[in-house]
């Protein structure tokens, strides 16, 4: 593409920082790098390096002071889609807000591999329900996520399945909301419980899933690197800011 257009996407200008630089902060890996043309990014990655972990996951975030404490999730906050700790007089929690027109904030957490039953607990709150999007997936990195809720610009919880998308109704604003989900992989179905009510025996969104690893949180649809490009002066701030809250995430078999 010509230097008007931005690409979306990876795959743009990836530079390292180079061996031996002394002034980098921690034991982690610090990569920078530009992409789309114009934004540059700084990631920091825990070494050594895992693909996986042998734990399970329990965290309410209370004792965390910062995204730093957080080393075994991975997060992507860009600047206008932004992750962080976030507390009131009583709770601290995960805030995701979001005004990018183009782009999203993520959070996804490894977890033990699991080829049997599986029990998923989270609790989200969402500042508004006449705009923004969350949406939770639990898969891994072999297949399409089996398993996805919505909270969408409409108000909606939406649950994706092998029948389809399923409204299950409208959601409230400025309230946690409960989430339950007992999975079972070997039958590729599973059960939500969304705020004392149940869902029963919905099958996985996708193919013959052999074992589940990994939840997703993210502000937007899920995206690949070939959509059409963008001009820059579109793309800005939207004029309407979305946050969420996520907290007492928990995951066990």
């Amino acid at each position: 593409m010509g230097s008007i257009i931005k690409d979306i996407g990876p795959c743009n200008y990836q530079i390292g920082l180079y061996e031996g630089l002394n002034k980098t902060p921690g034991d982690e890996m610090w990569i920078v790098y530009s992409m789309s043309k114009e934004d540059i990014w700084i990631s920091s990655i825990p070494v050594p390096l895992h693909s996986n972990t042998s734990e399970y996951v329990e965290e309410n975030f209370n004792s965390i002071k910062g995204l730093q404490e957080l080393s075994n999730w991975n997060i992507y906050s860009p600047k206008w889609a932004s992750v962080k700790i976030s507390s009131n007089s009583d709770n601290q929690y995960l805030e995701f807000s979001d005004e990018d027109p183009y782009d999203y904030a993520k959070v996804f957490k490894v977890f033990k591999e699991t080829t049997d039953k599986l029990k998923v607990k989270f609790t989200l709150l969402a500042k508004q329900n006449d705009h923004g999007r969350f949406e939770i997936e639990i898969g891994n990195t072999s297949q399409l996520n089996p398993i996805r809720i919505s909270l969408t610009e409409m108000g909606r919880l939406v649950l994706s399945s092998w029948e389809g998308d399923q409204d299950l109704g409208a959601f409230n604003f400025d309230e946690w909301l409960n989430f339950e989900l007992d999975i079972d992989v070997p039958a590729n179905s599973f059960n939500l419980t969304f705020n004392q009510k149940t869902f029963n025996t919905k099958v996985f969104n996708s193919k013959k899933v052999n074992f589940i690893d990994r939840i997703t949180f993210r502000t937007g649809l899920p995206r690949g690197i070939f959509i059409n490009p963008v001009t820059p002066n579109t793309d800005l701030p939207s004029k309407q800011k979305a946050i969420f809250y996520l907290d007492n995430v928990k995951i066990s078999n």
